[in-house]
């Protein structure tokens, strides 16, 4: 940054230096034109002498406007380009300081895969990084996270004062994985609003998320988001400058196990007990056959048993897109005692909704 703040500086002196050389150019050439010719009178000449000695002010008056415009043009020029590298050295080197408040959104559907090896969070992570190397040590940074929904400490606040400081919170950055659940955004949005209005300086806020249908299918949490927004934009004191990155794409496979259920009222030891498994197609492609398994974890007197017990695989078959259907399986407790029930489908594009969970508590039963 340094080094390149040099730079700058040294040609913007040198673009206003060759500014003024080339504006002097047209009156030098306009000199040495009037000493090229050497004038020579003799008798043919004289009609058309007399002639332009009558015009002879005339045209030095219309030489004198050509002069006064050739050099107008060039010195517009040299204006027009050390104006353009002014702003260039003033973007970079941050003059003025911003707020500048950054909601990432973290939610388990930005676990969805994205290529081979990444998935969109990656993608939020590297835009975010990229953000914060354009930031100047003058401007105060926050950064929350939707998982904290409005609540609590911001993953980062303050400036980023050096190299050292900058490449620690990269490194956290990269480090941060998705929520196991979903998290509504707009609670992180409105903490953002007020950190903004708060600001002395020019504001920023830079929202990434891929603004999931679920989070605004109601109308009332669509007002307020959009209520949040226009407020900040249309500020008479400070208004915001407001950023949407939107990182949604839609999965070619994503099955998602929407519920998992008893039959029954209550769970008893050594009876057949009927359980129900609820699997959506929130996927672009049919599903042809799908296999769901139910995993069964049991609590002893020294806690949660590490082993899961793998169940049948029941199955869904020909699950057009935005379909669901209903898979059972029947299960037998040994014994009474608490017990997790996990209904999962195979891995596909999202993870996060892979799976669906039951807690119960096993009675004994009654002889």
């Amino acid at each position: 940054m340094t080094g390149l703040t040099l730079a700058l500086g040294f040609l913007a002196p040198l673009v206003a230096i060759t500014g003024a050389a080339a504006a002097s150019a047209p009156i030098i050439i306009h000199l040495l034109n009037r000493r090229r010719f050497k004038i020579l009178d003799w008798a043919a000449m004289r009609f058309l002498l007399e002639s332009l000695r009558k015009n002879r002010k005339r045209l030095r008056i219309e030489e004198i406007i050509m002069l006064v415009i050739r050099t107008l043009v060039v010195l517009l020029l040299a204006a027009f380009l050390g104006m353009m590298i002014w702003q260039s050295q003033t973007t970079i080197m941050g003059k003025g300081s911003k707020t500048v408040v950054f909601v990432l959104d973290d939610t388990y559907s930005l676990g969805q895969k994205h290529g081979d090896d990444s998935d969109l969070f990656a993608l939020e992570k590297e835009y975010l990084i990229e953000r914060l190397g354009q930031a100047t040590d003058q401007d105060t940074i926050t950064i929350l996270r939707s998982s904290m929904r409005g609540k609590g400490d911001p993953f980062f606040k303050g400036s980023i004062s050096d190299g050292s400081s900058r490449d620690s919170l990269v490194d956290s950055i990269r480090g941060l994985e998705v929520s196991h659940q979903r998290t509504p955004i707009v609670p992180a949005i409105e903490k953002a609003g007020d950190i903004l209005r708060a600001a002395q300086n020019s504001a920023q806020l830079v929202i990434l998320s891929d603004f999931r249908k679920v989070d605004f299918e109601d109308k009332a949490e669509n007002d307020r988001l959009a209520n949040i927004l226009r407020s900040l934009q249309d500020d008479p004191n400070n208004p915001v400058d407001v950023w949407i990155m939107d990182y949604g794409k839609d999965a070619k496979q994503n099955l998602t196990v929407e519920s998992l259920a008893m039959t029954g009222q209550f769970v008893v030891a050594n009876h057949e007990m009927k359980f129900t498994a609820r699997v959506r197609n929130n996927g672009l492609l049919t599903v042809n056959q799908a296999h769901v398994t139910l995993k069964i974890r049991r609590k002893d007197s020294v806690g949660w048993q590490g082993d899961v017990v793998l169940q049948e695989k029941a199955k869904v078959e020909d699950l057009a897109p935005g379909q669901s259907q209903t898979v059972e399986f029947e299960y037998k407790f040994t014994d009474a005692g608490p017990a997790v029930l996990v209904a999962s489908v195979e891995e596909d594009d999202l993870a996060g909704d892979n799976a669906a969970y039951l807690a119960v508590d096993v009675k004994g039963a009654i002889d």
